[in-house]
């Protein structure tokens, strides 16, 4: 994060805006239940043996929010939130408020449905942006070189690779023979990395070296020094 704030790459995001990026992030009709959720491990007494889970969850929410984490670092915590979620429906859904489970069941199923296509690559790229100009709103970028592209970063990401890794294989074929055994292929981040590790066997690549987060501690001391 730090390393992120230093090359200017970071959209801060004040604690509401934080916590509105989570109720995109894990789609708004899901909010009732993780916030419901949440609230279980500190209002309900067969909540309080698991009260430290809770505390782990907003814990975990206002370091990212001090620590101007990106909003979908806090995704891993809300399994437990959801699970908790669900138990307090359950014990809202009796006498007169049966019907609570099933409405929130059926409406859950319909959120997902409705911004599926924000999460799963179900339309094509024409048809996805035509969905995202019809929301009521926009998406917020979790970088700041992300804020130009049309759609998001893990949609956008999945586009240019093989051209990216065919461009490099001509560079590095136009390397003289003899120099070749000296060569390396250096990528600025992991995602370039990963594609030239992925797919650059099959234009007779080698691996990619990268100081870029866990691939900078993984490059041996003999790669390096050739570097």
């Amino acid at each position: 994060m730090r390393n992120i704030r230093a090359s200017g790459r970071d959209t801060v995001l004040t604690p509401l805006g934080y916590l509105r990026a989570q109720i995109f992030l894990m789609t708004p009709v899901t909010f009732p239940v993780w916030a419901l959720g949440a609230l279980y491990f500190f209002l309900w007494k067969e909540g309080k043996p698991f009260r430290v889970l809770g505390w782990a969850f907003v814990v975990l929410l206002t370091a990212l929010i001090v620590l101007n984490g990106k909003d979908y670092y806090a995704a891993p915590v809300y399994p437990m939130v959801f699970a908790s979620g669900a138990i307090a429906i359950e014990r809202f859904s009796i006498g007169n408020w049966r019907w609570v489970k099933p409405v929130s069941v059926i409406l859950i199923l319909l959120g997902t449905l409705a911004f599926l296509p924000l999460f799963a690559p179900v339309l094509s790229p024409e048809a996805l942006l035509r969905y995202q100009a019809k929301l009521p709103f926009n998406l917020q970028p979790s970088e700041k070189s992300m804020q130009s592209e049309p759609m998001p970063h893990y949609f956008s990401w999945g586009f240019g690779w093989e051209e990216m890794v065919r461009a490099v294989s001509q560079a590095y074929q136009a390397v003289p023979a003899e120099e070749l055994p000296d060569t390396a292929i250096f990528a600025n981040d992991f995602a370039a990395a990963g594609a030239i590790d992925l797919l650059g066997p099959k234009y007779g690549l080698p691996k990619a070296i990268s100081g870029h987060q866990t691939y900078g501690s993984g490059v041996p001391e003999t790669t390096a020094a050739e570097q």
